[in-house]
């Protein structure tokens, strides 16, 4: 049990930011951070070692948020990112609500991208992910994940020097 501590105070703000960023509600990323940890707990005798650990419970928690798209039936549902969180009880100065205005147009325009663009960029530039880590969580090569990052950059940009008309 005490593993299993550490594996979540090592994860479970990653883990939380990338299923905030896919679900757009913060209760709904709490419950699916949830699951994600009782799975891995539950299923600990299942990993095989064969990937990081981390990208094995990445994987967890991306099925997690699929399952919760299909019973939901909320694939086209988009909501403004959450940003309701630590930041809203803090005096805020006027850089740091630009910095956030900012950060909620860059993710609008990430929303507008399709997949599996959208997700690689997410995991590369947002959660910080090798190009390996997102190759063993999508089941794809490396090559694919470097050329869908490339691609996924490429939208972005025009998206950003376009003002977000496509």
């Amino acid at each position: 049990m005490e593993d299993f501590n550490k594996l979540y105070k090592l994860y479970n703000k990653k883990i939380y930011s990338y299923l905030l960023y896919l679900c757009k509600d913060s209760l709904v990323a709490e419950e699916l951070l949830q699951e994600t940890f009782y799975l891995a707990i539950k299923n600990i005798e299942k990993f095989r070692g064969e990937s990081m650990v981390s990208t094995w419970i990445y994987s967890i928690s991306k099925n997690v948020y699929l399952s919760w798209l299909r019973d939901k039936n909320k694939r086209n549902h988009i909501h403004d990112y959450d940003f309701n969180n630590k930041l809203v009880q803090q005096d805020k100065s006027d850089e740091r609500i630009i910095q956030e205005e900012d950060l909620r147009d860059l993710f609008k325009l990430i929303d507008r991208i399709e997949e599996p663009y959208r997700e690689v960029i997410l995991m590369r530039s947002v959660n910080k992910l090798s190009y390996k880590e997102i190759s063993e969580i999508m089941k794809r090569k490396e090559s694919w994940v470097r050329v869908v990052f490339h691609r996924g950059k490429v939208k972005l940009k025009a998206l950003i020097e376009n003002k977000g008309e496509i």
